[in-house]
């Protein structure tokens, strides 16, 4: 403004010496308006000269950012499915940032109160940094019902953050089937070696527990046996 008359000229290249468009406007009242945009993450020189001298402090070094965009970063997988998980049953989710800019990952998974104990409680996981700016997450629900997760980019929660979801059952003993001539409702005789097929075919993953309990003191039967046939049936066998 006090600088008298003169044509103002600006130059901007990155530190590879490539140059940057700048955009000028006058404002009429000894001013200007100058834009340009960073190309790359990296240095970039301004040069700044009026009346083709430079000016004070002219060329400008300027370091050239990706910045921080939470609202970039995107989140996808099995592991923040609204319904659909099991408990005890491994699952995950990826954390999208290669359109996020610059910003570290953090995250929260938090069971509701009723879940493991009284309170609410936080739940362990394992996040892996894979070579494409994404992260993989890996948790196992411990037992049934609601769980939330957070997502935070550069100390910033994500806009669909936090995930609400809920966790089933891992198993349904209901689906469970037994049967066979160890379970007769007429009895079976003493001292003989007998039997029965406990089915699981859609009832879940979980451990089988077969007890015996007799009526008088003593133990129930001699011996038994349990048999994993791997088609989701065991056989049970016994001596009673």
């Amino acid at each position: 403004r006090a600088a008298g008359k003169g044509p103002l000229k600006l130059y901007a290249q990155d530190a590879e010496g490539f140059p940057i468009d700048i955009k000028v406007k006058d404002n009429g009242d000894g001013t200007f308006h100058c834009v340009y945009v960073p190309t790359k993450a990296m240095k970039h020189t301004v040069i700044v000269a009026w009346g083709g001298v430079n000016t004070p402090n002219s060329p400008f070094r300027v370091s050239g950012g990706e910045g921080s965009h939470p609202s970039r970063v995107k989140v996808h997988g099995p592991g923040v499915e609204k319904t659909g998980l099991k408990a005890n049953e491994p699952t995950y989710f990826t954390v999208d940032c290669s359109e996020a800019g610059q910003g570290d990952v953090s995250i929260g998974i938090k069971c509701a109160p009723g879940v493991v104990g009284p309170l609410e409680a936080d739940i362990d996981f394992d996040i892996i940094k894979n070579d494409n700016d994404t992260f993989t997450v890996k948790y196992t629900a411990p037992g049934a019902g609601l769980y939330t997760i957070m997502v935070l980019f550069a100390n910033q929660e994500i806009p669909s953050s936090p995930f609400r979801i809920k966790v089933d059952p891992s198993h349904d003993a209901t689906k469970v089937k037994a049967e066979g001539p160890g379970l007769s409702r007429t009895g079976v005789e003493v001292g003989t070696p007998t039997h029965f097929r406990v089915q699981t075919r859609g009832a879940g993953k979980a451990p089988l527990d077969v007890r015996f309990v007799g009526s008088g003191p003593g133990p129930a039967v001699a011996d038994f046996e349990v048999i994993n046939n791997h088609d989701y049936s065991y056989t049970v066998k016994y001596t009673p």
